[in-house]
This record gives structure tokens, C-alpha cells and sequence, in this order.
């Protein structure tokens, strides 16, 4: 059996890598949407009715305390198989470039959103991520064994970025560090940890302005991360395949 988890899917590049998993030529046996309010997310649950490989459950990445119950719901899914990628895409943006407009309860809630929840998520997964790379123990390093992937951003490249939005790009900063603490955790047992920046997407958080279609963007995450290998492990990738530095 072969399972993806996404977070942050009701919308924006969660709900497009959700309709390109779905209708992949390769498909998952199982894909797990989520998101806040799934009783208002009408265009997922308009996906879930053509495609009986959508499961879509609850999850607010703030509320930790969920998580437990969040991980009995999905081990009750995937079972002996485990959970073989889980895709951290939830996120947030403040875009305050000035330190001067900086608040404070906005910059610890970009913090918390985009690094902070995607850690203590890839925790509590874990032990199902664990076991579905055990159970694919033969197979090389890929998707189909066992994958964590963190949606990042350029932004969040300390080398490459100067300047961007206070919260955000410290965000993504530390979810690069996260990245790469979690594959030295992780290598042994064979799961591959990648970020991925997705470009500058049309999206509600990338605005109007940005180059690239959320479909655009998506189909070219999806022909990378579907050719994931070990060569790829333990790196920051642009949604070409085109490598970042941290």
C-alpha cells in the first residue's frame, strides 16, 4: 500500500498537489488530505466524491494537543503498512518587511505554523513513517518506501536572501535546519527527507503578482518528488530540481 499525507490542503498548492496525487498515472493507494475545516473545503470534498483513494480528515497544524488522535485516525488507514510520505505544506505569510511593523503575536504564529507545527507532526508520524520504510526495507530511497517533504521556501535560503518578510523568512530558515537534523535522525532507517521550494505560485499567500500557476508549479513537484532517490536525500530543491543552497 502506498499512502501520501498532505497538510494545508483545502487550498493553494495543498489542494493541487492533493488533485495531481489523485489523478497521477501512478497513483497512491491512498491520499490524506487536510485541513482546518473540511465541511467548508467544497472543492476537496468535491474531489473526494470522483476519487475513492481521497480520504480527507481535521487537522489545524496549531493545535499539538490533536495530534495523537490525528495518528490513531491515519493508523487506522494506512494499518500494517505505515505512512509512506508526509508532505508538511501548511503555511503562513506576514508580510511585514519592516522591523517597525513587525507584531509580535503575528511573527510567534509564522514561527509556529511553519516550523514549530511541521516538526512536532513529523513526530508524532513517525512511528508510521518508520514503518512503512521498514516494511519497503528493500527498495533504495523514494517515495515509495518512505519520504518526508517540507514545502519551503527560496526566502528561506540564508546565502541566497536578503531580504523578504520578517517571520516568514527566519520560518523557513529553521525549517531548512529541522530538514536537515531529521534526515541525520532518520538515514538509517532508509527515509528520505527533501525541501522543496514550489517558486513564486499564484496562490492566496504568493498573490496575483507571482509567475508560476499552482498547476504549473505542481506538475513540476510532482515529476520531482516522483523521481526522488537517495541522491536527492538530505537537500533544498527548487520544484524544478534545481538545488538550493541551505
Amino acid at each position: 500500500m502506498f499512502s501520501v499525507l498532505i497538510t494545508g490542503s483545502s487550498r493553494g498548492i495543498g489542494l493541487e498537489l492533493t488533485k495531481q496525487f489523485v489523478t497521477h498515472h501512478d497513483p497512491p493507494d491512498t491520499v490524506i488530505a487536510t485541513c482546518r475545516n473540511p465541511s467548508t473545503a467544497d472543492e476537496l470534498r468535491s474531489l473526494m466524491s470522483r476519487f475513492n483513494n481521497l480520504v480527507i480528515l481535521e487537522l489545524d497544524v496549531n493545535k499539538v494537543e490533536t495530534f495523537p488522535r490525528l495518528v490513531e485516525r491515519v493508523t487506522s488507514i494506512v494499518g500494517s503498512s505505515g505512512l509512506n510520505v508526509l508532505i508538511n505544506n501548511a503555511g503562513i505569510v506576514s508580510k511585514k518587511s519592516n522591523l517597525e511593523d513587525v507584531i509580535y503575536d503575528e511573527y510567534l504564529n509564522v514561527l509556529h505554523t511553519n516550523t514549530v507545527a511541521p516538526v512536532f507532526l513529523t513526530q508524532a508520524l513517525l512511528p508510521l513513517i518508520k514503518r512503512a520504510a521498514a516494511v519497503n526495507d528493500e527498495k533504495e530511497m523514494c517515495i515509495k518506501k518512505a519520504a518526508v517533504i517540507n514545502i519551503s521556501s527560496v526566502l528561506g535560503s540564508v546565502s541566497l536572501t536578503t531580504r523578504g518578510y520578517w517571520g516568514y523568512n527566519e520560518s523557513k530558515a529553521a525549517l531548512n535546519q529541522a530538514s536537515r537534523l531529521l534526515s541525520a535522525n532518520v538515514e538509517t532507517d532508509g527515509i528520505l527527507v527533501v525541501d522543496i521550494h514550489p517558486g513564486s505560485v499564484k496562490t492566496d499567500m504568493g498573490g496575483p503578482q507571482a509567475s508560476l500557476t499552482t498547476e504549473e508549479s505542481v506538475r513540476e513537484m510532482m515529476d520531482l518528488i516522483y523521481n526522488l532517490s537517495e541522491y536527492e536525500n538530505d537537500s533544498f530543491l527548487r520544484f524544478d530540481g534545481e538545488e538550493l543552497p541551505w
